[in-house]
């Protein structure tokens, strides 16, 4: 596949890359710093820019699909966010009317998903930090699904680099679900969603 990836800096966004340019997909990464990146594999495009200033159509054009992981980074800092809501605005607008395939990564928390656990205890604890991030994602699914694209946010906890125990695990509500998720599976998940239908226009969350 021809992929677009947001957030490629980041830790889940750089280990979609590698993953991605492994399988043997054509990667396109639009970061606002280039040498955050590091050493990049032989055939990825990088471009300098920025999701919220940069034309975006002229990277959508010709590519299969848009992997979009912006965000604040870690558990953030408690500031009110609107990157990904706003970035990923402008990247439904690029797509417009294209077939292009479109995966978000989003956070298990948002439209209060997530087990019970999490929702009454994690959630209180952290959520000076995490409900910014969450408010964020919550409009930036309330675009996805107001949108004409195919379409898919997923939902994930907290990454980690433990070796998975198993598959990685679906869920529409999440309360089923672990606390964490391999980065590694993490990045399988959204390159096998980019080629597939599966859940379009749905939020999945998705756990070890």
């Amino acid at each position: 596949m021809k992929i677009l990836l947001f957030g490629a800096s980041g830790t889940l966004g750089r280990t979609v890359l590698d993953a991605g340019v492994r399988a043997g997909h054509e990667i396109t990464v639009l970061v606002r710093t280039p040498e955050k990146l590091g050493a990049v594999p032989d055939g990825v495009k990088v471009v300098a820019g920025d999701v919220l200033t940069t034309a975006l159509e002229p990277l959508v054009a010709g590519v299969d699909a848009v992997i979009q992981s912006l965000g604040v980074g870690g558990k953030g800092d408690g500031k009110p966010t609107s990157i990904c809501a706003d970035g990923n605005r402008r990247l439904l607008a690029a797509i417009g009317d294209r077939s292009t395939r479109m995966v978000a990564v989003s956070n298990i928390g948002v439209d209060g998903s997530g087990t019970a656990f999490f929702r009454k205890f994690v959630l209180p604890v952290f959520v000076r930090w995490l409900q910014p991030i969450i408010a964020d994602k919550e409009d930036m699914e309330r675009d996805l699904r107001a949108s004409r694209t195919r379409w898919t946010a997923v939902r994930f906890p907290a990454f980690s680099e433990k070796p998975a125990k198993g598959g990685p695990r679906f869920s529409r509500t999440g309360v089923e679900l672990g606390f964490t998720i391999n980065l590694e599976s993490a990045a399988q998940v959204l390159l096998w969603l980019a080629g597939s239908d599966a859940y379009n226009g749905e939020a999945i969350c998705v756990s070890d």
